[in-house]
Formats: structure tokens, sequence, C-alpha cells
């Protein structure tokens, strides 16, 4: 339905072009000479063909509208689909510096871009830890503070953890202690762990850890993300919470191709 109408404007368009070629029909001229240029009654006459013909056709504006918005999505996902291919070589190269969990032998990827502060990922946290648990999927972690002061200082802290071997102990710790967003409660996680609290929060609040971040946000751009958590399941970006079930039908998808 949609093409007959863009036929019929196409036509439309073709009867006002008409009016610009008919005074060449009547003499001949050289191929590179220039068109004639539209007089004002001819611009006239087309603006009000092509008006005519949009107000007896006014659902050609909103598909066409549709129709553009559509192209926009497919290019968004085919974009974010590149730069999360991009990304896993980047991690799987080391290139792209990130803490690791889970099985570390696998083959098979899992990444998620986390928010302590962030309901959707406390419950992507549940899921991904039974599927550690589980056995069998390596995870890589990407902090992607968006919620405030209060994400970014736990972001920090966790990245800095990761200067002494802690991350991934110090990244469960501020999802099982969500009231832990001070430098009181950080310090309580650290003397848990056995971390060295000075050395953290002078990591915590150095340009290693800033760089870090901004390489972070940077990633998180280039896949189109503005909120948390994100997913890159294997060869799969998933955008938003992912329950356990749906994650676990994905990876056995993948792993029987």
């Amino acid at each position: 339905m949609f093409q007959r109408r863009i036929g019929k404007l196409g036509l439309a368009l073709a009867a006002c072009s008409a009016l610009v070629a008919s005074p060449a029909i009547a003499k001949e001229k050289k191929a590179d000479a220039p068109a004639p240029a539209l007089s004002e009654a001819q611009k006239t006459e087309v603006n009000d063909m092509i008006h005519q013909f949009i107000m007896n056709n006014p659902e050609v504006m909103l598909e066409s509208v549709e129709l553009y918005q559509k192209r926009l999505e497919d290019e968004r996902v085919a974009q974010s689909k590149n730069a999360s291919k991009d990304l896993v070589a980047d991690i799987k190269s080391g290139k792209f510096d990130v803490a690791f969990a889970g099985d570390l032998d696998s083959d098979f990827l899992i990444v998620e871009f986390v928010d302590y502060n962030c309901g959707f990922c406390k419950r992507g946290f549940e899921a991904v830890s039974a599927l550690m648990d589980q056995g069998g999927y390596k995870f890589a972690f990407v902090d992607l503070p968006v919620l405030g002061n209060s994400s970014r200082e736990a972001a920090k802290y966790a990245l800095a953890a990761k200067m002494q071997g802690k991350y991934v102990e110090f990244h469960i710790a501020l999802f099982k202690q969500p009231s832990a967003r001070t430098e009181v409660g950080f310090q309580k996680i650290a003397d848990e762990l056995g971390l060295d609290f000075e050395k953290l929060k002078a990591d915590a609040n150095g340009e290693a850890v800033k760089a870090e971040l901004e390489s972070h946000r940077e990633a998180a751009d280039k896949l189109g993300i503005s909120g948390t958590p994100a997913f890159i399941i294997g060869d799969e970006f998933v955008p938003g919470y992912v329950p356990l079930e749906t994650m676990q039908s994905m990876i056995d998808e993948q792993l029987q191709q």
C-alpha cells in the first residue's frame, strides 16, 4: 500500500518534471546544455500539485516518517552490532582492559555494563551470579555510572580495587551491600577484602581510574547505550535487563550453532 502511494507521489513529481522538460521537447539542444530554470508560474504550479497530492493523501507523510524512523533504527542496530563485535575483540585481545570473572578458560564471553545504584543491574547481578555458580562462561564487567555522583564513586573504588587484584570481590560486595556508597562503606569493604585502603582511596581518585571510566563511557557511546544494564552475550548485543532464563536460552542457542 505504501509503495503504491509513493508511486502516486512519483507520478505527481514526474508530471511536475514535465513542466520543466516540455520546453526542451519542442527543440533540440545540446546534451551538456543546462536545464532551463523554472519560471515563477511553473514553480507555483509544481508547489500546488505537490500540495494537492499531500492534502489528498495525508497518510503518505506519516508513512514516510515511519519509514525514515525504521531506517534510522536499522542503522542504529547495525552500528551497535558492529561496535559490540569490536569491543569483544578488544576485550579478548587485552586492548580494552577489564576484570574477568567466572570460567576464565571459557571461549564464551558475556560482557555487562553496570551501575551499582541501578535496580535492574541488581537483578542482572543475580542472573550473572547464578551463571557464574553454574560455570562454563567467562564474564567481563564495564563500569558505567549513569545515576549520579554516588554511582561514580562506587565505580571509582571498584576500579581501584582492580589495581589490587580484587575487582570482582569488590564488585560483588557493592551489590550485596547497597548502603556502602560512602567512604566509610568503601573502607568497610576494603577491610573485609584485605585491601590497602589508603592506596585504594588514592587510586580511586587518580588519573588512571579517571581515564578508565572515560574509556568505558566511550565504549558505551559507540554501542548507543544510554542506561544500564546492557549486555553483550556471546555475539549478541542486548540493551536492558535480561532475565536468567532468557540469558541461558541465548547462550544455549549460540552454543548449538
